[in-house]
């Protein structure tokens, strides 16, 4: 029986099947989708919580990092959903076990495709079974469209947590925006050092080794820009060194150009008797040494004996002036000029003319040279203005970054400034209270003698206890007026002092330094010693109950328990002593099904007891749970 006798059965439960396909991997979508949420979401909270605690990122980096996360995160889930291929039998297998289908519609494909072998009754009647069962399936009930709401409820959460931290002031935002300046700066720099590098590599004008110089220069320049952690110092250093380099080759080539000039003046003053330039007014003297080497050519075959003399001697002088200067095309030109001179005075006036000819040319070389460096000398003063201008740049955002720094620091200063005079201004406003019971607890001690004493005496020991360190000073005040009662029931309460190791308070004996105590918080009392912090007062030893009443180490304070004749139980308690069941039914059900789905797909069951065991399961499967085929 071949497959081509089953071509509308075969179309039929492949369309099935891959409608069911869909449906799966969409569930599968939702499934996994908010899981590969969660951890973007993650990344971002973790980035947010570094840079609230140093400088870092930028808020907006950190969410557009968090994006591209969440993009990656669900790229990856779809990528392994949807592009994961695999056989209408492999898939008819699992939605005959999900969707208890008893292997139905997956022994039919294998029966169409030839797998199974059987004959041509026996496998109309499986495939037009599993065709009616598969039509009879409705996928919506196998393969529900949900979502966790945990999750989602849980990305809600740490999306609310990452918009906080996004949105809320950052004390070190700031920081690493100015930050993230120098370093645009810093780059900005970078990028005009490396447009340099091209110009200065292609510049005729330059020798070998004034090139090599400064392209030596710029590549180190780049190469301290280009450094991981770069400090703004060392960009502007680096920075100052290449525009010093780029400055004495703009002075170099202004000092060739002015040199050039002042030689081809000084040579077109001693020719300018014998030519008819004088009405010609030139800034470029090259220019004017040129024209005026030109119409001598022209007036040197047509000049008298007395006038090819004076011309000659003229032409010599000029020539020597010309050798003297820097410039070799002049030098040339200098060269001509003193062997035109020479052929004039022999009278030869066609050869004096081509070596004016000559020098003529040699002049018009060295105006283009001189042309040529006065380019150079303004395209690398250019380039050292540039230069500059990023290291002003740099600098100007490293100093924005050290005023954010100090206002940061000076804020906190005054913050902690601020929290300070609060500190010490509690005190003082809680001292008012406890000057007033101490003031009423004597009253009442004094009426009532030592036994009312001795309770106030306690009740101003739990009372210090319950409101913290700002009452235990007024208590050790109130001990110490306490304990500095006589005998005879006279005491001196007012600004006694609490003695370092104890009194007694009923012994009828005073310490000897409270008198001492007691004039000496007086007259700082009187000096303006108030406890919010001005003046200056007596240190007061710590108040400590110990010394009530006795030495220290006299009396000892003990917690009694509850209940004596409570059993002593050892060992470790867990949460279920008893031994019951705590794991919900439904959520161990499914690695029972599992294990029985393995051992009935490896064949260990005998084919008799697998319905007893698939009804077993499905008996015992809650509500929406997973079922055995």
């Amino acid at each position: 029986m071949t497959s081509q006798t089953f071509n509308e059965p075969n179309a039929t439960l492949t369309g099935i099947v891959q409608k069911w396909e869909r449906r799966w991997r969409w569930q599968r979508t939702l499934y996994w989708l908010p899981r590969a949420v969660i951890p973007a979401l993650l990344i971002g909270i973790g980035l947010a919580l570094i840079a609230r605690v140093r400088p870092f990122l930028l808020p907006s980096q950190i969410a557009l990092i968090t994006l591209i996360s969440l993009a990656a995160g669900i790229g990856v889930c779809a990528a392994l959903i949807w592009l994961k291929r695999r056989s209408p039998v492999e898939a008819a297998r699992q939605f005959d076990v999900q969707m208890g289908l008893d292997e139905r519609v997956s022994t039919a494909l294998e029966l169409i495709g030839g797998v199974i072998v059987s004959n041509a009754e026996l496998t109309a009647l499986q495939i037009d079974d599993a065709q009616e069962h598969a039509r009879a399936v409705h996928a919506s009930d196998h393969l529900p469209l949900r979502s966790s709401g945990r999750e989602w409820g849980l990305i809600v959460v740490l999306g609310i947590i990452l918009a906080l931290l996004l949105l809320l002031p950052n004390a070190y935002s700031e920081a690493a925006l100015q930050d993230a300046v120098v370093a645009d700066a810093i780059n900005e720099a970078e990028e005009t050092i490396e447009d340099i590098l091209p110009n200065v590599a292609a510049d005729p004008n330059l020798d070998e080794e004034e090139r090599e110089m400064l392209l030596e220069t710029l590549e180190q320049t780049d190469e301290t820009l280009s450094q991981e952690g770069v400090t703004p110092e060392e960009a502007i250093a680096s920075l100052s060194e290449t525009e010093n380099a780029l400055n004495n080759l703009s002075e170099l080539f202004d000092q060739r150009v002015n040199q050039a000039q002042a030689a081809a003046s000084t040579a077109s003053e001693a020719l300018r008797e014998m030519s008819e330039a004088q009405t010609s007014e030139q800034n470029d003297a090259l220019q004017q040494l040129v024209e005026q080497l030109q119409q001598m050519s022209q007036q040197t075959p047509n000049m008298m004996p007395s006038q090819q003399q004076a011309a000659a001697s003229a032409m010599q002088q000029a020539g020597q002036m010309l050798q003297n200067s820097g410039d070799q095309n002049l030098q040339q030109a200098g060269q001509n000029l003193q062997q035109a001179g020479e052929q004039l005075q022999n009278g030869n006036t066609q050869a004096a003319s081509e070596q004016l000819n000559e020098a003529s040319q040699n002049a018009q070389q060295a105006q283009s040279e001189a042309s040529q460096n006065q380019q150079s000398s303004e395209q690398m003063s250019q380039q050292a203005q540039q230069t500059n201008n990023a290291a002003e740049q740099v600098s100007q955002a490293a100093q924005d970054q050290q005023q954010q720094g100090d206002q940061s620091q000076n804020n906190q200063q005054q913050g902690a400034a601020s929290q300070s005079d609060q500190a010490n201004q509690q005190p003082g406003q809680s001292d008012q209270p406890g000057d007033n019971q101490d003031q009423g607890q004597t009253s009442s001690s004094n009426q009532g003698g030592n036994p009312q004493m001795s309770q106030q005496d306690s009740s101003s020991q739990s009372a210090s206890e319950q409101q913290g360190g700002s009452q235990s000073s007024a208590a050790s005040q109130q001990e110490a007026q306490m304990a500095g009662q006589t005998g005879d029931g006279s005491s001196q309460l007012e600004g006694a002092a609490l003695p370092p190791q104890g009194g007694g308070a009923g012994d009828g004996t005073t310490d000897s330094a409270s008198p001492n105590s007691a004039q000496s918080s007086t007259s700082n009392t009187a000096a303006g010693n108030n406890p919010d912090g001005e003046g200056e007062r007596n240190y007061e030893p710590i108040y400590s109950p110990n010394s009530i009443g006795g030495e220290p180490g006299e009396d000892q304070l003990f917690l009694e328990p509850e209940d004596g004749n409570s059993p002593v139980v050892e060992g470790e308690f867990a949460q279920n002593p008893t031994g019951n069941s705590v794991i919900p039914y439904d959520q161990v059900f499914s690695s029972y099904a599992n294990a029985a789905n393995q051992a009935l797909e490896s064949g260990y069951v005998p084919l008799g007891l697998r319905d007893v065991i698939r009804n077993y399961f499905t008996a015992l499967a809650p509500a929406g749970g997973e079922t055995i085929p």
